[in-house]
């Protein structure tokens, strides 16, 4: 019998082998029975059957995808994939929404003009193209097979849309109005048409738009005093739509001097489960704070992340995983469970190296893949390049 030992998947394997081992064992039991040896079993018999070969296998490593880089780029707007394809959007010498099908062999190829947040729906990709000022913003569905786009019926004049997001259909997104400085949400469905503003107006900066099947959320600074606020509406609502504080919220809001606080943080997640990160100032220092929360929105602070904002994020439903660029540490992707349950640690073995304003730039999981977006950077614009980590929980 061969055993996995120090390796990254000694846990998953053990049960299986002791399972293997009781069987083995109960079977030689009742040979010797009906032997009549009263079950007595002969030591070199057993000493076969338990033999032990230790095997090391080492833990997966991050491995470049060779023969896929693109140059020159000066932001990276959007980054998701499935688990065949990569959507990115860029901004660039060609500019816009980019698809690449893994391990094609294949460039990525530029299907849609336009740069903007993207949003995954179904087998097609939501673009939330800014068009600048005195221009209406829109938010197209693209077909990656055709790169043909259709207008989802968002038409706002000098609105820039920050996040949207695709719940079973409906859409949400958190947008900013150039002409009044003022954020706010607006909802609509695929296909449908067109789109209403949920509830007033937020007056202070909005950073981050999160939705369960539930609920709506969003984390804003405060105008009175310095922190982070967030305030969540039902997404099914009979009556006017109101922005009400989200329950047991973690505080970083200074009603005092001295109070820690933060001025800029994101929520993100999957379905019910979602976390937050933090940019915390703490008596004129600042460092980073990592929350989750679970199904019952109980949340619980997760240590062991390094001590500076993360320029990335994802969370499958059972982990959250961020990325960093600079001076994040030696190590740029870090993990913890969904619940909190443990400290964070590094993820994979021999990333790339991080460097100023070098490092992760997006996140995603792509069936038994993390994939990072990699910005290489240059002054004249940045490598981007993309690496995975074979990773079965």
């Amino acid at each position: 019998m061969t055993v996995v030992r120090g390796s990254w998947f000694e846990e998953k394997v053990r049960g299986s082998l002791a399972a293997r081992l009781a069987l083995a064992l109960t079977l030689l039991s009742a040979c010797g029975e009906r032997d009549g040896g009263g079950g007595d079993i002969g030591g070199g018999e057993i000493s076969d059957i338990v033999e032990v070969e230790e095997v090391f296998v080492p833990p997966p490593a991050w491995k470049e995808m060779t023969g896929v880089e693109l140059d020159g780029v000066k932001r990276l707007a959007g980054f998701a994939c499935t688990p065949t394809q990569v959507y990115f959007d860029v901004e660039a010498p060609e500019r816009g929404l980019y698809r690449w099908d893994i391990g094609s062999g294949d460039m990525p190829e530029n299907i849609f003009d336009g740069v903007g947040p993207v949003e995954l729906a179904g087998k097609q990709v939501l673009v939330a193209p800014y068009q600048g000022t005195g221009g209406a913003s829109t938010l197209v569905l693209v077909d990656p097979q055709t790169g043909v786009g259709v207008d989802q019926g968002y038409s706002f004049t000098d609105f820039e849309i920050k996040a949207v997001k695709n719940v079973s259909g409906k859409l949400f997104t958190l947008s900013k109005d150039w002409t009044t400085a003022q954020y706010m949400v607006h909802r609509g469905e695929i296909g449908g048409g067109s789109f209403t503003q949920e509830g007033p107006a937020f007056p202070a900066t909005a950073m981050s738009l999160y939705v369960t099947p539930d609920a709506i959320m969003v984390l804003t600074l405060l105008q009175e005093l310095a922190g982070t606020v967030c305030l969540s509406s039902a997404v099914e609502s009979s009556g006017p739509v109101t922005w009400s504080d989200c329950p047991a919220f973690p505080d970083y809001v200074a009603e005092k001097d001295g109070q820690p606080y933060s001025a800029n943080a994101m929520m993100y997640g999957n379905g019910s489960r979602y976390a937050a990160w933090f940019r915390v100032t703490d008596k004129g220092v600042k460092g980073a704070r990592h929350h989750v929360a679970s199904d019952k929105i109980k949340w619980t602070e997760v240590e062991g992340f390094p001590d500076v904002e993360p320029t990335a994020w994802l969370h499958d439903g059972e982990e959250i995983v961020l990325g960093y660029m600079g001076d994040g540490g030696s190590f740029p992707v870090w993990s913890a469970p969904y619940d909190g349950s443990t400290v964070a640690a590094p993820l994979g073995e021999d990333p790339p190296a991080p460097g100023d304003k070098t490092g992760v730039a997006g996140i995603c999981r792509s069936g038994d893949r993390i994939l990072l977006a990699w910005l290489d950077y240059g002054p004249m614009g940045s490598t981007l390049s993309f690496h995975r980590l074979m990773h079965i929980r």
